[in-house]
């Protein structure tokens, strides 16, 4: 695996999955802080107006609501923890309802906020069955006649019931809220994880066409696309020349001073290849010190002899590289289609078997002026 590989793959191991557990938790431990806030209100509230058994119920609930809360932050039991809530409110509420009457009373307008509840804290199933739950007591309640423990006094009844109205709205509002913040937060990681992804597949996508030393299409890339140059050369009657390329005594130097330099080497012919063809034409790196590239003219223009000189010309001047002058030439092999190659296997043939042509030609020229 290469290091842009490595990179992408690190990159992507870091990102935050959206997690539904995590949603959860932060909308259980949400909702259990404000329950426990409209608890110790209607405490206080009938100690106010000595309605024991449901002032103790709710000090006692309150109490098992936070210690709810500490198991969650310690267990992280989202299940456990989110059916305690629902069945400690559902049970609240049916003793608060016991105690004043049932259906007479403004405090019956809890009841509807328990499927909701339950949806936020636990999901589908919650719904489902603390709706199903919900809707036993509060048939028990409409086909049940419920003699109040308590009567509330009526200077008091119309401020009470505002207050249970409140605080009705006010948590399904808070509720609502706090869900459709989380789905927000969730969508808005899904979005920038499938835009990460998406960067992550074209970065993948370019390391498996290029070479990761000199950033040139490697032979993959080259193989495919140039079957595709020979047909689109056809259809508009142009001519192509596939170069084939090898550096000269780059052994030598690689085993010499080594392969950094080596690598650096390559890196500079890469460019230096590339200040010699046009903009539009394609030089690969096949592997090694091979390189190839390919180019697309008209019949009548002489656009390989001209690139050909401009190598010569690049490849007579020296590498300066750590404080070396590396001298390293360069044997060029072209084939030209459809004159001397009708197809991509044999022009490539052709150009390599050129290539070593001139290499030895160029050998025994270099071997005579010694």
């Amino acid at each position: 695996m290469t290091l842009g590989e490595q990179d992408v793959m690190n990159r992507k191991s870091q990102l935050p999955l959206p997690s539904e557990h995590d949603r959860k938790y932060r909308l259980l431990t949400t909702i259990t802080v404000e329950l426990l806030v409209i608890g110790i209100n209607f405490a206080a509230l009938n100690i106010y107006l000595h309605f024991w058994i449901i002032a103790y119920f709710l000090c006692f609930a309150s109490v098992i609501a936070f210690g709810n809360l500490i198991l969650l932050k310690k267990k992280y039991s989202i299940i456990l923890c989110g059916h305690v809530l629902n069945s400690l409110c559902l049970l609240v509420m049916t003793v608060g309802n016991l105690c004043l009457g049932g259906i007479s009373s403004s405090y019956f307008g809890w009841f509807y906020l328990s499927p909701i509840l339950a949806a936020a804290t636990i999901g589908l199933e919650g719904l489902i069955f603390y709706s199903l739950l919900s809707a036993s007591i509060v048939m028990i309640f409409v086909y049940q006649y419920i003699s109040p423990v308590y009567q509330v006094p009526a200077e008091y009844l119309l401020y009470i019931e505002n207050i249970n109205h409140i605080f009705i709205f006010l948590l399904t509002i808070t509720i609502l809220y706090n869900l459709l913040k989380e789905n927000r937060l969730y969508e808005t990681v899904l979005r920038e994880q499938n835009f990460l992804l998406k960067a992550d597949k074209q970065k993948f996508h370019y390391l498996s066409n290029h070479d990761s030393l000199t950033n040139l299409p490697n032979r993959s890339y080259f193989n495919t696309h140039l079957q595709k140059i020979l047909d689109l050369a056809v259809s508009t009657q142009n001519t192509v020349t596939l170069f084939f390329m090898d550096l000269d005594g780059f052994k030598k130097i690689n085993d010499k001073y080594g392969h950094d330099v080596g690598d650096i080497l390559l890196l500079q012919v890469g460019k230096r290849l590339k200040n010699c063809f046009r903009a539009n034409d394609i030089i690969a790196r096949l592997g090694g010190d091979e390189f190839t590239a390919v180019i697309t003219y008209k019949p009548n223009e002489s656009i390989s002899d001209t690139i050909i000189k401009r190598i010569e010309q690049e490849f007579s001047e020296p590498f300066h590289i750590k404080n070396l002058d590396l001298n390293c030439t360069i044997s060029i092999g072209t084939a030209i289609f459809p004159d001397e190659a009708t197809n991509a296997e044999n022009l490539l043939k052709l150009a390599d078997n050129n290539m070593y042509k001139n290499k030895k030609i160029k050998a025994k020229h270099n071997k005579h002026s010694q």
